[in-house]
Formats: C-alpha cells, sequence, structure tokens
C-alpha cells in the first residue's frame, strides 16, 4: 500500500519531504526484496524509482550507514587527492598527454570544489571512461518543469513544459500563475555566475526572464560586495562594547606600568645624585616593593597574548616574564645576601629603562597613535639595553652560586646511596646555558620586529 502510494507520489512536483518520509517507512520492504529476491536493476527502479534520483540515493545511504554519502565521499576524496595526482603524474604516453590539461588546472589555485571537479574529472579519464558518463544522472537537477491546467492555444487544456538549465538548482521551485505567464522562481544550487539561464544556447521563445532582477557579472559582484561590507561592519557594532573595554583595558594596563617603573627608574637616578654610590647597596629596599607590584602585574603580557587580546607571541612574552620573575624572586627575594649588591641597582635600572620606553608606546597603540619618535625608542633602545640587562641577570646568578652552596636554600635531598643532597646551584649552572639560548631566542624576535616595523614604513614613504 505504502509503495502504491509512493509511486504516485514520484509524479507530483515540490514534494520531497513528502517521498523521503514513506521512503523511510518502506526501508524494510525494500531490505527485504534485495535481500530475498536480488530483483535486476531495472525491475527494482521500476518499482521504487524515487531510489533511482540524488536526493533519494543519498537519503538511502543515511539509512543504511547513519553517515552523509556526500561528506563521506568528499572526506575520503580530499584524504586521496596528493596520491592520485602523484599516481596520474607517473602516467605517459596518450594517458598522460590525456590526462595533462587536468594536472595543469590542479596546479593552479584553485578553490576546494574547482579542485574536488577537476579531480574527479580526471580520475574518470584515468579509468577509461567517459566524462559525460559521470554527470548523465546528475543532470536530473538542473531541471525545471512546470504543469498547469488552463485556457491557451490550444483552449482548455493541460500545458506543461521542462528546461535544462545550465547548472544544478535546489529542488524547491516556487510557482506563481497570473493570467498572462507562469512565474517560477529557483534558487541556485551553489553560489556561481551563470553564462546564461539554459543548457543550450538559444534561449527557448516562450523563456523570458525577469529584467527587473537581472544581474550583469559586474552587478553582482558589487551586490555581493556589499553584503559582505554589510555583514563585515554588523560584527563590529555588536563587539563595540567589548573592543571599547579591550581598549580601555590596555589603556589603563600600560599607564600603571608605565607609571611603576618611571617611579622606580627615576628614584634611582635621583638617589644616586643626593646619595651617590652608597644608594646603590638599598636599591632593594627602597625599590623592592613596586618592583615586585610591576613584575607580578607583568605576566598578564602572557595572558594578553595567550587570550588574542594582543597581538604578539606567548613564547617571547614567557621568556621574559619567567626570567626576570625567576630573579627577582628567586635570587633576590630568597637571600638576604644579595639583597645589599649594586647589581641589584643595574639589574633594576637596565630593566625600567627599557620599560619606560616600551609601555608609552603601547598606550598610544592601543589608540591608534603612532608617535615617530616614541617608535623608534622603543624598537632601539633595547639593542644595548636589553643584552646589557641579561648580562646583569647573569652577574646576580654568578653570584648567588657560593650562598646557594653554603646555605643549602632549595637543596634537593638524595638517597644516601648517591649523596647527601643536590645544591641548587647545580640547577642556577644550567640556567645560565638557557639564558644564553634565551637571550638569542628574544634578541632575534626584537630584531625581527624592529626590522618588519621600519621596512614597512620605508615601503609606505616610496
Amino acid at each position: 500500500m505504502e509503495r502504491q502510494e509512493l509511486l504516485i507520489e514520484v509524479k507530483k512536483n515540490n514534494n520531497t519531504r513528502v517521498i523521503q518520509e514513506k521512503m523511510a517507512k518502506t526501508f524494510s520492504i525494500r531490505r527485504l526484496e534485495i535481500v530475498s529476491e536480488s530483483p535486476a536493476v531495472e525491475d527494482f527502479r521500476d518499482r521504487w524509482p524515487a531510489l533511482f534520483c540524488e536526493d533519494g540515493i543519498k537519503e538511502e545511504f543515511r539509512r543504511i550507514t547513519t553517515l552523509s554519502l556526500e561528506q563521506s565521499f568528499m572526506y575520503k576524496l580530499d584524504h586521496y587527492t596528493p596520491k592520485l595526482i602523484t599516481l596520474m603524474k607517473a602516467k605517459g604516453g596518450v594517458l598522460g598527454t590525456a590526462l595533462r590539461p587536468f594536472l595543469y588546472r590542479l596546479s593552479q589555485n584553485q578553490s576546494i570544489e574547482e579542485r574536488r571537479d577537476t579531480i574527479i574529472r580526471s580520475l574518470i579519464v584515468y579509468l577509461g571512461e567517459k566524462v559525460e558518463d559521470l554527470f548523465e544522472d546528475c543532470q536530473e537537477d538542473c531541471r525545471s518543469e512546470a504543469r498547469k491546467h488552463g485556457h491557451g492555444a490550444q483552449g482548455q487544456n493541460q500545458y506543461e513544459f521542462r528546461l535544462e538549465l545550465l547548472h544544478p538548482v535546489k529542488p524547491e521551485v516556487k510557482q506563481r500563475s497570473t493570467q498572462r505567464q507562469v512565474n517560477l522562481t529557483v534558487q541556485k544550487d551553489q553560489s556561481l555566475w551563470w553564462g546564461r539561464l539554459t543548457a543550450q544556447e538559444r534561449r527557448p521563445v516562450f523563456l523570458a526572464p525577469d529584467f527587473d532582477r537581472w544581474l550583469e557579472e559586474s552587478d553582482a559582484e558589487m551586490e555581493i560586495q556589499e553584503k559582505e561590507r554589510r555583514e563585515k561592519k554588523a560584527p563590529r557594532r555588536e563587539n563595540n562594547f567589548l573592543s571599547t573595554f579591550k581598549t580601555g583595558f590596555l589603556l589603563l594596563y600600560n599607564l600603571v606600568q608605565f607609571l611603576g617603573f618611571s617611579w622606580i627608574f627615576f628614584n634611582m637616578i635621583l638617589r644616586v645624585l643626593l646619595i651617590g654610590h652608597d644608594s646603590l647597596y638599598d636599591t632593594f629596599h627602597s625599590m623592592g616593593d613596586v618592583m615586585f607590584f610591576c613584575q607580578i602585574l607583568a605576566s598578564v603580557e602572557v595572558l594578553n597574548a595567550a587570550f588574542g587580546v594582543v597581538k604578539a607571541g606567548v613564547g617571547p612574552a614567557f621568556v621574559q616574564v619567567v626570567g626576570r620573575n625567576f630573579v627577582l624572586f628567586v635570587i633576590f627575594g630568597s637571600l638576604e645576601e644579595m639583597q645589599n649588591k649594586p647589581v641589584v641597582f643595574f639589574v633594576f635600572l637596565l630593566w625600567s629603562a627599557i620599560e619606560i620606553f616600551r609601555y608609552p608606546f603601547y598606550m598610544l597603540a592601543s589608540l591608534h597613535i603612532d608617535w615617530k619618535p616614541l617608535s623608534w625608542l622603543r624598537y632601539s633602545v633595547w639593542i644595548p639595553l636589553y643584552p646589557l640587562g641579561v648580562l646583569a641577570e647573569a652577574v646576580a646568578v654568578v653570584q648567588s652560586i657560593p650562598i646557594f652552596d653554603q646555605t643549602k636554600l632549595f637543596s634537593f635531598p638524595l638517597p644516601k646511596a648517591v649523596g647527601s643532597s643536590l645544591s641548587f646551584s647545580v640547577f642556577l649552572r644550567v640556567y645560565l646555558i638557557l639564558m644564553c639560548f634565551g637571550l638569542y631566542s628574544n634578541f632575534k624576535h626584537l630584531y625581527k620586529q624592529r626590522t618588519k616595523r621600519f621596512s614597512a614604513k620605508k615601503r609606505k614613504t616610496h
């Protein structure tokens, strides 16, 4: 009963949903026929015509495997495309000559759809088949037809027509009839430009396009560009609050850091001028709290890079923050003997000398302001100061090694059979080697930034 109703529904238009529902209900019947009777393809097609179309095949495949036929096929096709290209390149003779145009197209910058189309066509040629045979059945998707009962040239009668369109369209067709005409609205299956409407070069005499909606190729491109422009603008309006919050956050963060490091730098210079040489020995006690605050806050830079708040590499920011905090907290913070040494003054001075130019540059950058003198200082002062800062840190590490050996601080206990403990100074010696790699990595990164910055500006001026 269901199969008979299905045969009636297949002859109707625009009832894909009803056909698919009935095909789902009769799935067990078809399966039983195939397993028990093994019918010929032609007989099976007469009994189940809805199965022999693109939508029917896709849905039947999904019922059997619970997978999408098209997605599964395209995934495997993309996966094996490199191997197929290698296989085709190895062919010579007549077949190699026939495959050469396809290989040339595959070497061009094609879209994923064009690449898939080319590889399928070349595969058919490789297998010795005709390309026309592959796409013969698919042309059903390019057909649009209408059937109406009314008064026409042959009086009151049933009138119908069928169009072979240039490219596939979606199965849903909207029809609207008036006393003078039948209006058909179809939607392209893929968003691409059609050189003409029908597969045949000459348009049928009864067919008239809707010139109120007609677009030339240039008009269509302008319409697409305008649509893309509107779509790009819409998210910006929606994210206006987020953008404002991000700008305010970066502006406030960089301002606080600039004020903190400026206070350290100018206070140290002023103390040297007023107190003299003695000020070098109490730098940690007079500036340590503010430096602790600034360096803890500097950890935010790693998070900003990691979460995309700023366009910066996570690696260089992480290396710098971890390296400085290790010296500040472990070398200076945990050893009272190191806190009165002059090396603290030079480490703090070199750190702050770099940051008093870097953070105001970031402040203006968050407001999209480029002040050339500040930009030059931000990308230039680090050249002498950064290696000197690393050198000062290395001196601090070297001076702390005897203290760690003497105090056994952070030493790692070992089994008695091996020894009493592993001194933390062993790690510090390894750390000194790592500092060389860190210096090279960050110096290379900063130099690359500087080259990119100023070479880009030179290109703009020429």
